[in-house]
């Protein structure tokens, strides 16, 4: 299977769909975005989590 690429710089996509070089505009998430609030919630799942061990 081929690896997504960003067509800005050419680096990987990561699986959540962003790049996955650090200095693209595309490695950052779009407030207001279906990735954005899955990015959110998951991370407020690791959290909650942490929080009650």
């Amino acid at each position: 299977m081929l690896a997504k690429r960003c067509f800005l710089c050419g680096h990987k996509m990561l699986e959540n769909g962003l790049c996955s070089n650090v200095e693209c505009i595309r490695s950052t998430t779009v407030p207001g975005t279906a990735v954005a609030e899955a990015l959110a919630a998951e991370k407020e799942a690791e959290n909650t989590e942490t929080q009650g061990k």
